[in-house]
């Protein structure tokens, strides 16, 4: 009897044992520094930032197929223009030589940009689509809009060429 009382009791412990391990522990917050909602460690306001964006994309100015092609007309541009910039920033970071960093990330970003400015015409018509018989006379289309401000989170081995190609 006395075996039976304590082989429970040794179940019982595992399993208290076990229930404590698995409880959520609260992290340490020894040195960890907190941030206000709103701010980085940049002093960069997002949340602002964000406001400030949506504000703009609400007002209108980014709907024009000609707004959309002259940002990356100027990205295009940028690149070609700041792409020592580039080269450097890819060897201080990620110890990427010249040649890689020019095909891999300024080039590629750029006929990118070409590919996209040779279609963006023909992406952006509506598409028709098939309307229920009991709609009839009626007629149905796709249209592909902006539909907002977005996050973009890219990665770090490759920064330009994974965040920013199609």
């Amino acid at each position: 009897m006395s075996d039976a009382i304590l082989e429970s009791q040794s179940k019982e412990r595992a399993i208290q044992s076990t229930r404590q391990m698995l409880e959520p522990k609260p992290a340490p917050t020894e040195g960890v520094k907190n941030f206000e909602p709103g701010s980085s460690n940049r002093g960069v306001d997002l949340g602002k930032l964000a406001a400030d964006h949506r504000a703009y994309f609400q007002s209108g100015a980014t709907r024009p197929l000609e707004w959309r092609e002259s940002q990356l007309i100027a990205l295009r541009s940028m690149m070609k223009d700041h792409a020592e910039d580039f080269y450097a920033a890819l060897w201080s970071d990620l110890r990427r030589n010249r040649i890689e960093a020019d095909w891999v990330d300024v080039k590629y970003m750029t006929s990118e940009i070409y590919h996209v400015l040779a279609r963006l015409r023909q992406w952006i018509q509506p598409l028709p689509v098939s309307t229920p018989l009991v709609l009839a006379p009626s007629h149905g289309h796709v249209r592909f809009d902006p539909l907002g401000v977005g996050l973009i989170i890219g990665t770090w081995n490759y920064p330009l060429m994974l965040t920013c190609s199609r």
